[in-house]
């Protein structure tokens, strides 16, 4: 087997059950949720990457530069990152400014239900997120979920369907598509790597 058959062989064994169970009330296939989390974690469930853009995006928003970002206002961020003492709490900042878990969801998307992200660690609650997160999609592009998958990649990773925005891997939306192949391929009696 190769480098990528592995990979998928080893998400397959490490969370096909959780993905199959997870996916039961969702027109999302199985197969799609295991390629988005080869692409973005390759199944750490520890992963986290903090991207400095959204940190300084939502500096600018608590410092009343920016009325919103990502659908979050200055109150709505104050409430959230504010500690016991009345000072913003830089760690949780950090953390609401980065991609977290198995499906590498921003930190904020969960501050809307007043979820921690820590929260996303945990695999069942990620994939649920992840889930809820698709759905958004559909109902913002469109997105038929059961297969629209290059789509589903672009916005995943970019946040948009425009042309304008790029993956900042080139080969991430062909490789999310190989990978979802490859996943299907792998049959439940065949050895999980």
């Amino acid at each position: 087997m190769g480098r990528e058959e592995n990979l998928m062989a080893r998400i397959k064994r490490d969370w096909g059950q959780l993905i199959t169970a997870e996916c039961k009330l969702s027109s999302v296939p199985e197969a799609f949720i295991a390629a988005l989390i080869a692409n973005e974690s390759g199944g750490k469930l520890d992963s986290r990457r903090f991207e400095p853009h959204v940190y300084n995006a939502f500096q600018a928003v608590l410092m009343g530069n920016r009325p919103t970002y990502n659908g979050l206002n200055q109150s709505q961020l104050l409430v959230a990152l504010t500690d016991s003492k009345g000072k913003i709490n830089d760690a949780k900042l950090r953390l609401i400014s980065s991609s977290i878990g198995l499906t590498q969801i921003m930190g904020f998307h969960v501050l809307r239900d007043n979820k921690e992200p820590e929260k996303l660690l945990e695999p069942k609650f990620n994939l649920r997120s992840c889930l809820k997160l698709l759905a958004c999609f559909h109902e913002w592009y469109g997105l038929d979920l059961r297969n629209e998958f290059s789509d589903m990649f672009k916005v995943w990773n970019t946040g948009s369907l425009s042309l304008k925005k790029k993956t900042f891997d080139p080969g991430y939306i062909n490789l999310g598509l190989l990978r979802i192949n490859l996943y299907r391929g792998l049959s439940k009696d065949a050895p999980l790597g």
